[in-house]
């Protein structure tokens, strides 16, 4: 390939960078102008109402351009005074110290940063009122973290943490490695057919009776779990019916299929389904089963749990650490967690039971402080040494899935034909 052909493709591809980069803004200007509350592009109009409320409202925001203004100039200035005077004397001198302040210098280069992530929607409930937004097109995914794993929000992370409260345990503990189960949701409707429930019942088809079967039929499969998967079903009747003296035609339910590994919960599923259409066929009526995606079990890394162990233990003692508690409960943690190393750790603190209004926090300290401290000492020694701790934890880690796959499971178990190979 000749000189002049590779200056030119060398120009596209710089065309085509600045074009990346320089998209975003020009999409944000145009968006500026638009005349509604919230924002959409291409604008539904143009106004300048925006810019003038600049100038008009009460935010101060020239206040705090003239001091961004004044602090940036002289920041400039200082920084071009040192920085000149330092490259000179590194470029031209040998001194004690030369090294390290080079090092200095070029560790903005090389040294990986540390995002702190605000998550929202963590709890899996209001299954009805969120499969409306999931129709409407306002998310996809029920949990927070999953729609951020679906938005790509978490695409430039390469490993992650968090901290949960953890009921019950007033003293100061760390709980680590401990064990979190995976589910998968279902929004369940039992239609039959409306008849009078006194004078003629016997021309009706009650939803209601196939929902109450259908219950005792789950019941009836629960000796064909298996105990380490730890299976547990809990549905919930969100309505029964329409007036008492009306045959019930219209009968809702919701439930988890929760346990602690994917194929486990795949198969209760599947068992699930069986008795509401087999009990739905029995009475007559019809049943529609919507599957939503649940969260996947949460797997601990252990280099993570064990760095943050120890981090926990010299803040508060050897032996403050509780290791391999059981939860039952589940988190969208759990779905990135088959992605990338990830922890999931639990503190003590909290009195009374979770999810109660006896619930309380009984150590502040303990709740608020130690786990930010453990948490920034276990950045420090994944980040020690050019982050040499966190890359062999990257390399080790064998993921479940890459973000594809991930979604692609999800969108095979919402239409019936997961591809049980994949995992």
């Amino acid at each position: 390939m000749d000189e002049r052909r590779v200056n030119r493709l060398c120009c596209v591809a710089a065309g085509l960078v600045m074009i990346f980069l320089l998209a975003p803004l020009v999409v944000i200007v145009i968006a500026s102008f638009t005349p509604t509350a919230i924002i959409t592009f291409p604008p539904q109009g143009f106004s300048l109402k925006w810019y003038a409320n600049i100038f008009h409202s009460s935010t101060h925001f020239m206040d705090g351009l003239v001091n961004s203004l004044k602090l940036g100039l002289l920041a400039t200035v200082l920084d071009v005074f040192l920085g000149v005077t330092a490259a000179l004397s590194v470029c031209r001198y040998d001194f004690k110290g030369k090294n390290a302040l080079l090092n200095y210098f070029t560790s903005p280069m090389y040294v990986p940063s540390v995002a702190f992530v605000a998550v929202p929607a963590e709890e899996y409930v209001e299954l009805e009122y969120r499969q409306r937004l999931r129709q409407e097109g306002k998310i996809h995914f029920i949990g927070g973290k999953q729609e951020y794993i679906r938005l790509g929000v978490l695409d430039d992370v390469d490993m992650g943490m968090m901290i949960h409260s953890h009921a019950g345990v007033g003293d100061r503990h760390f709980l680590i490695g401990c064990d979190s189960s995976g589910f998968v949701g279902k929004l369940i409707r039992f239609t039959g057919k409306e008849a009078h429930a006194g004078a003629r019942p016997f021309d009706g088809i009650n939803a209601l009776n196939a929902a109450c079967l259908s219950l005792l039929a789950v019941n009836s499969q629960r000796e064909t779990f298996r105990e380490k998967d730890r299976i547990r079903i809990h549905p919930i009747m969100t309505k029964g019916g329409d007036l008492v003296n009306i045959v019930p035609a219209d009968v809702r339910l919701e439930t988890y299929v929760r346990g602690t590994n994917l194929e486990g919960i795949l198969d209760a599923s599947e068992k699930v389904n069986r008795c509401l259409q087999g009990c739905a066929y029995a009475i007559g009526a019809s049943v529609d089963i919507q599957e939503l995606p649940g969260y996947l079990p949460l797997i601990q890394d252990p280099r993570l749990s064990e760095l943050f162990a120890l981090n926990g233990e010299a803040l508060l003692g050897q032996g403050s650490s509780i290791y391999g508690q059981e939860l039952m409960g589940a988190t969208d943690a759990g779905d990135i967690s088959s992605i990338m190393p990830f922890i999931h750790m639990s503190t003590g603190g909290y009195l009374g039971d979770a999810h109660s209004k006896d619930f309380t926090i009984c150590d502040k300290e303990m709740a608020y402080v130690m786990p930010a401290k453990a948490m920034a000492l276990t950045v420090i020694d994944l980040l020690w040494d050019h982050a040499a701790e966190a890359r062999q934890i990257k390399e080790r880690f064998s993921p479940k899935f890459d973000r594809e796959g991930y979604l692609r499971f999800w969108e095979q178990f919402e239409s019936g034909k997961v591809d049980r190979s994949c995992f």
